[in-house]
């Protein structure tokens, strides 16, 4: 019945992604569901038959122009994934999927706009199996992130302080914050909510970068319409800080003019009233090349994992839950020394810009 519960979740995703609760299904109800319309004409869809022994065959180059990152870096995912065991068992005897083939269908998932029809047919599962085993996949790697985006250590925020004064000379500096907007389709309640400045729908990712580009604190879910200033008011950060539960030890996080210049720990530009003095000027441009290293791994992560530029469903959870994977894996990869060499970095519009 498992089985089944799945597909009947996956439909009513497909139509009304809003709610992530499907309690209101009874046994009774799925016993009367007519699932012929998900294997409708299964027969004459083009599916791509044993695709992972295809995969194998790809040279390292065409593995990571598919998957967006390098082989052994998904090996090390993958080898991860088993240990876990987390994927969903099937009833009726159906074959488990592999973790090889699930971790694949996520990382496709991420890293192109495809539809769950273009997937299944790709690894050549069902639709909802594909649902499932994202979701799971996805799940697994959300509950690896706070071990993997982590605050540095003060051994490390001596180091990365060293690395951002390398650059322009900006002292005290491990981190860089800034939002970017997650354009998403339009929910069902509280549209006016989600609604940016430019019209469009979308949640806020609020991240923290390092000098390498790597996330040391991510904040995920708040609507569109809300100011940089007031997403960051309202993040865990902002409250360990302020707290002192997050001592920052005569440190600093760098920000733009979207953020409060009140903060003694969170470093703003001067205000340009056209009244700036030429040492003030010199300040802001060593402030803006400072912080820039933020927007550059926003565009690294949308360059990376596609899925990010715009999600077409509305479920506002499962689309955090996305955005948090995809950051994991942004860090996995720094960490495992990838090249970013052939990842286009996706032009985001800055938030204050929407």
């Amino acid at each position: 019945m498992s089985d089944l519960k799945n597909k009947l979740m996956f439909v009513k995703a497909l139509f009304d992604d809003d709610s992530s609760d499907y309690e209101w299904f009874s046994d009774s109800s799925l016993e009367a569901v007519d699932f012929n319309v998900l294997n409708e004409d299964r027969s004459k869809r083009v599916r791509v038959e044993n695709y992972l022994e295809v995969i194998d065959k790809y040279s390292e180059e065409d593995f990571r122009r598919h998957f967006r990152l390098s082989r052994a870096t998904a090996n090390l995912c993958i080898d991860d994934l088993e240990n876990d065991n987390v994927l969903p068992t099937h009833t009726y005897g159906r074959e488990k999927i592999c973790c090889q083939k699930a971790f694949y269908m996520t990382l496709w998932y991420l890293s192109n706009e495809e539809t769950y029809r273009q997937i299944s047919d790709r690894f050549d599962v069902a639709e909802s199996t594909a649902w499932t085993v994202t979701r799971s996949v996805i799940d697994h790697l959300v509950n690896k992130s706070n071990a993997v985006i982590t605050w540095p250590t003060e051994e490390d925020a001596i180091k990365i302080e060293k690395e951002f004064a390398s650059k322009q000379g900006v002292q005290g500096i491990i981190g860089a914050i800034d939002g970017s907007h997650i354009i998403i389709n339009k929910p069902g309640t509280n549209q006016h909510a989600y609604c940016n400045r430019k019209g469009t729908h979308s949640i806020i990712l609020q991240g923290v970068v390092d000098s390498r580009k790597r996330f040391i604190n991510v904040f995920c879910g708040e609507p569109g319409s809300l100011h940089d200033a007031r997403v960051f008011k309202r993040s865990p950060l902002y409250r360990r800080i302020t707290e002192n539960d997050l001592p920052l030890n005569n440190h600093f996080l760098v920000g733009d003019s979207a953020y409060p210049s009140t903060l003694p720990w969170l470093i703003t530009p001067y205000k340009d009233n056209g009244k700036l003095t030429s040492e003030q000027r010199t300040f802001n441009y060593r402030h803006s090349s400072t912080r820039v290293i933020v927007e550059n791994a926003f565009g690294l992560l949308k360059g990376r994992f596609r899925r990010l530029r715009c999600f077409e469903h509305k479920d506002i959870k499962f689309i955090v839950k996305c955005v948090i994977a995809a950051c994991t894996l942004h860090n996995i990869c720094i960490d495992a020394g990838e090249t970013t060499e052939d990842i286009e970095e996706y032009t985001d519009l800055e938030p204050e810009q929407l």
